[in-house]
C-alpha cells in the first residue's frame, strides 16, 4: 500500500475499475455495518456484562456506536486517538493478562488433537476476524499519519518510506508475536476453565 501511496483504488484498479469497485465496497461493507463493528458491538457488551450491568444490547450499540463516531469523525484524528491512548492501555491489557495468567498457573491442559487440524482451526478462527480486509482500508490513514507528521519531502522517498514501514513493521509483529505466544501459554493453563463459558 505504501507503494500505491495508501490509495486502495489505485491498488486493486490493477483488476480493472468495476472490480476494484466491487471489492472496495464490499470490504467496507464486512469492516463495517455488516460484519466486523457489530460483532465488535455485540462482543462488548457480552463480555463487559459478565462483570457490569451496561444494560440491553440496544442501548449497549446505540452507546458505542456514538463513542466510535465521535473518536473517528475527525480522520486526521484517528492516528492520535489510537495510537496515544487506545494502544497503550491496549497493550497494558493484554500483557496484564498474560502476567496474571502465568503467575497464576493451573494445571496444564493438553489438546488431544492432531498440530495439523489445530493449525487449520486457528487460521480460519484468524481468517474470521477479517484483519487483512481492514488493512487495506487503514492503511491510507497510516500513511497519511506519516506524510503530515515527516513531511511531504521524506514520503515522496519510496526507499526512506519503505525502510520506516519495514520498521515498524518488525516492531508490529514482535508485539504481535509477544502476545500470541503468551495467550498460548495462558490458554494451555487456563482453557479448561473456560470449556462451559460461552465463546464471545
Amino acid at each position: 500500500m505504501s507503494l500505491y501511496d495508501g490509495n486502495y483504488f489505485k491498488f486493486f484498479e490493477r483488476l480493472g475499475k468495476v472490480p476494484a469497485w466491487a471489492i472496495i465496497i464490499a470490504i467496507m461493507a464486512l469492516i463495517g455495518p455488516f460484519a466486523i463493528i457489530p460483532r465488535c458491538i455485540v462482543i462488548s457488551h457480552s463480555s463487559i456484562s459478565t462483570f457490569f450491568n451496561v444494560g440491553d444490547l440496544f442501548t449497549f450499540s446505540v452507546i458505542s456506536c456514538a463513542i466510535i463516531y465521535l473518536l473517528t469523525y475527525r480522520r486526521s484524528k484517528i492516528l492520535d486517538i489510537l495510537g496515544y491512548v487506545l494502544t497503550p492501555i491496549l497493550l497494558m491489557s493484554l500483557f496484564t493478562i498474560i502476567y496474571m495468567g502465568l503467575t497464576n498457573p493451573q494445571e496444564l491442559s493438553v489438546n488431544e488433537a492432531s498440530g495439523s487440524s489445530l493449525f487449520l482451526y486457528g487460521l480460519l478462527e484468524g481468517y474470521n476476524t477479517l484483519d487483512l480486509f481492514g488493512s487495506f482500508m487503514f492503511s491510507g490513514v497510516v500513511l497519511m499519519g506519516i506524510r503530515s507528521a515527516l513531511g511531504e519531502s521524506y514520503y515522496s522517498d519510496t526507499r526512506k518510506l519503505l525502510t520506516l514501514n519495514f520498521k515498524a513493521g518488525f516492531v508490529g509483529m514482535f508485539l504481535l508475536a509477544a502476545i500470541y505466544t503468551g495467550m498460548c501459554f495462558v490458554a494451555a493453563f487456563h482453557g479448561q476453565d473456560l470449556g462451559n463459558v460461552p465463546a464471545d
